[in-house]
């Protein structure tokens, strides 16, 4: 049984480490782990920004990202990389105009970044840019878009999102369908429901699936669900579980649909999930 939710790292991760925590009150404020230390700006970039004798930046900002955009000898790998671990929200309106950016990688580093760095700005701009990287020609751009939109701005509701989601609905890249199902199915849109349906149905359906069923609650579901049940990793079991219990016809309980809603399904980086 294939299983495409697993952990994903930040555009070019040095180290080759996974996230592993995500916090469960729905907020985009990431935890990783060990693995990840501070970004460390390369040499060539951080002469860019800061004054012989400076140390190496800790987090990149909007000071050290501008720098970067405006050397021209900045490799967009380095550019990538700072980008993706950004959390200032001043750099907000230079990550708005890298959408468009030449290279792959920092179109997908945008993506990662930009739910990261909204704070209380009204999120238009923001997810009209998601929407453009949403088609974009990259498989991982694509991806990350669609989570961005889906589940990371879960808040934000409204048709262009939602329609942008259902282009995606037949994508050829197996993450980036799943990631769009999942998140109409977190705005209880009803379009998701035969089409649930037809993927529970095969023999081997992807965990997103599963939380999508989960995420929309519709009691038909249950009985499919059921039927796969077994073959997971440990690391999905308690997401399925939670599927099983959200779709069953005779309810969870209040005090467990809480539970349920804001603590066991899928995060970014699948540790746990923020509620729907």
């Amino acid at each position: 049984m294939s299983d495409y939710a697993a952990p994903r790292r930040p555009a070019d991760d040095p180290t080759g480490e996974y996230p592993v925590a995500f916090p469960v009150d729905g907020s985009s404020d990431y935890g990783y782990g060990a693995g990840y230390g501070g970004f460390e700006a390369s040499e060539d970039a951080g002469r860019a920004a800061q004054s012989p004798g400076d140390a190496a930046l800790d987090e990149p900002d909007v000071a050290l990202i501008g720098a970067m955009v405006a050397d021209p000898l900045t490799p967009a790998a380095e550019l990538a990389e700072a980008v993706a671990w950004c959390y200032d929200e001043e750099a907000l309106p230079l990550l708005l105009s890298l959408v468009g950016h030449d290279d792959a990688r920092v179109r997908r580093a945008v993506a990662q970044a930009l739910p990261s760095v909204l704070g209380e700005t009204d999120p238009g701009d923001t997810v009209a840019g998601l929407i453009r990287l949403s088609s974009d020609a990259d498989d991982d751009v694509r991806d990350w878009a669609c989570f961005a939109l889906g589940t990371q701005l879960s808040e934000v509701d409204d048709a262009a999102l939602r329609a942008a989601l259902i282009d995606r609905l037949e994508d050829p890249h197996d993450d980036t369908r799943c990631e769009a199902l999942l998140g109409l199915a977190r705005r209880r849109d009803k379009r998701t429901l035969p089409i649930l349906k037809e993927r529970l149905a095969k023999e081997n359906v992807y965990s997103l699936e599963i939380d999508a069923a989960g995420a929309l609650g519709d009691p038909s579901l249950h009985w499919m669900v059921r039927a796969h049940l077994a073959g997971w990793d440990d690391d999905v079991v308690a997401r399925v579980c939670a599927a099983l219990r959200l779709t069953d016809p005779s309810g969870v309980g209040a005090r467990q649909r809480i539970v349920e809603r804001t603590g066991i399904l899928r995060a970014p980086h699948d540790s746990v999930d923020v509620g729907w």
